[in-house]
């Protein structure tokens, strides 16, 4: 499976992105098997600095109702097979408008610091489950200093919404 975001570091360490602002509303993104996010470190360390990242929803939210990894991320990192240890630092964002997770880091090696972040979801109203930080498969951190909400219901029944509410922070060992 692939990915697309609108920056991608791949395979370097040590780079830093600050004071931009990245809207990934203009994607044609659907389904599951291709990630869509807005900053993509992959087999990378690094940091995301004081920057807005926003419309990495899919035109379609439904098309991906799979709850991890979803489609639809502001920071996404990860890496290949058992490539090594990188550390990301996520600190002083604006990260809204997003399908599933403001900030996603999936696997062992993976460490991050996630601190001072406005996280804005939209909530269960799209029909899908979102998370605010996702930690996920052995990877490690620090989240703390956040502000992490959420959007409301809308039109989905409230035992409907009760199923796929957001999420603040959440770790999985799947």
């Amino acid at each position: 499976s692939g990915f697309i975001a609108v920056v991608t570091v791949a395979n370097t360490p040590g780079v830093t992105i600050s004071n931009l602002a990245i809207d990934a509303s203009n994607n044609a993104a659907t389904g599951c098997a291709v990630s869509l996010s807005g900053i993509h470190f992959y087999n990378s360390s690094g940091s995301v600095l004081n920057s807005s990242i926003s419309g990495t929803q899919l035109p379609n939210p439904l098309s991906c109702t799979t709850l991890f990894p979803g489609n639809g991320s502001g920071v996404q990192a990860d890496q290949s097979g058992t490539a090594g240890s990188y550390t990301l630092t996520v600190q002083g964002n604006s990260i809204h408008d997003f399908a599933r997770n403001g900030v996603l880091v999936n696997g062992a090696g993976q460490n991050v610091i996630v601190s001072g972040n406005s996280i804005t979801g939209m909530g269960p109203s799209t029909g899908v489950n979102q998370f605010g930080v996702f930690l996920a498969n052995g990877a490690v951190g620090t989240v703390t200093g956040n502000s992490i909400t959420e959007g409301n219901c809308g039109t989905v029944s409230i035992a409907s919404c009760r199923v796929i509410r957001s999420e603040g922070d959440r770790k999985s060992t799947r």
